[in-house]
């Protein structure tokens, strides 16, 4: 093999696969990237560990010899990116290295087995194209209600609905639960299908693949009995292996009557949250007293201090007060995209509610309250 291809595009490459490149892989070879260029010019990265595959391609200024190597991902990234950007970069494989560098700069890189190297899951067929920004802050709000303990499998997955006018993207971790919608262009095929099909992904890959494609539009990918996720970006894209496991009912949380409604600022109460938290011990709770025209955060105890803040809002009901965990609550009016969040409740042991105001769609995050300190 052997090419000839600008730094920039070189590197890009690189960087857009180099995410999917795991740190703790199950087998050294997993660590590895492959370059492959062909005769029409192309040069493609590709990196897979059996749940994340990733390709990424661009035009060489000239292909010499078609052919592909296997080589340590981090280490290539690297060197890509300290290679100068103002001389093309000549990549070439002999027997046994992987020969990088331009003017007086050369790199060899030892090569790895390639045959041993396992064969990237086919790209499944596209069913759908949606907004790559929207679909960033979408994965971003949910997936940080997903769990993060590996020993339950099941909560840290990322349910996606395949609705013939948006996208519902739902995570949980049994104490909350995020929920987005997403406006998209399906295909015939989703269009025309009375029945919603679902899929459930890693959380953690699925934020990681739709923040490194950064593209104004992403093609949504998927076919019955692949057992994959594909998400397609102009020049790049990731393919996610598809969790088997049964994701928890949520239905019964979207509900519309609260005994109590509280319209507020989101960053003034984010900021408050921040604030109080301060004070917060045991299992940093704040409480919430909404009032007639307010709501009181406070924090800490008789013998560790204390943090008391109250902020205007918009209240119909009746008077409650409810404790959340700091950090869950923080989540929640993160999760929110608008300046006003309306905070429904239903008294200080039941689910409370946290949507964007105006309501467009079903937005929310739902938060269990903690138990109120006696």
């Amino acid at each position: 093999m052997k090419f000839r291809i600008e730094q920039r595009t070189f590197e890009e490459l690189l960087v857009n696969v180099a995410p999917a490149i795991p740190r703790r892989p199950p087998l050294p070879l997993l660590a590895a990237v492959e370059i492959s260029a062909a005769d029409t010019d192309r040069v493609t990265a590709s990196v897979y560990d059996f749940e994340v595959a990733a390709r990424a391609s661009g035009t060489a200024t000239a292909v010499v010899e078609a052919g592909s190597a296997l080589v340590s991902g981090r280490l290539l990234a690297e060197v890509a990116r300290l290679l100068p950007p103002t001389h093309p970069v000549e990549v070439f494989t002999d027997a046994t290295d992987l020969h990088v560098g331009c003017e007086e700069i050369a790199f060899t890189l030892p090569l790895l087995p390639i045959d041993d190297y396992p064969a990237l899951p086919p790209v499944p067929d596209v069913i759908g194209t949606v907004a790559g920004r929207e679909l960033d802050d979408a994965v971003q709000a949910v997936t940080s209600a997903a769990g993060k303990d590996d020993t339950l499998p099941m909560l840290t997955g990322v349910k996606v609905e395949f609705h013939p006018s948006h996208l519902r993207l739902v995570a949980t971790d049994r104490f909350r639960i995020g929920i987005r919608d997403v406006g998209w262009s399906p295909g015939a095929r989703i269009a025309g299908e009375q029945q919603v099909h679902s899929v459930v992904v890693p959380a953690k890959a699925l934020s990681e693949a739709v923040r490194t494609l950064q593209c104004a539009e992403i093609n949504v990918a998927a076919s019955s009995g692949d057992g994959v996720l594909g998400l397609r970006s102009e020049a790049s894209h990731r393919t996610l292996r598809l969790m088997d496991q049964q994701f928890a009912p949520y239905d019964r949380h979207l509900i519309e009557d609260y005994s109590t409604s509280a319209s507020v600022s989101t960053s003034e109460l984010t900021t408050a949250v921040k604030r109080v938290a301060l004070m917060a011990t045991g299992h940093a709770q704040i409480l919430l007293a909404v009032s007639d025209s307010s709501v009181e955060l406070t924090a800490g105890g008789p013998t560790d201090g204390r943090a008391r803040q109250m902020l205007p809002c918009s209240v119909s009901g009746e008077p409650t007060t409810v404790a959340f965990n700091a950090k869950f609550l923080i989540d929640a009016l993160g999760a929110s995209d608008s300046a006003t969040t309306t905070i429904g409740l239903n008294g200080p042991t039941r689910a409370a509610t946290f949507r964007p105001e105006p309501r467009t769609n079903t937005d929310r995050h739902i938060l269990m309250p903690v138990r109120l300190p006696t």
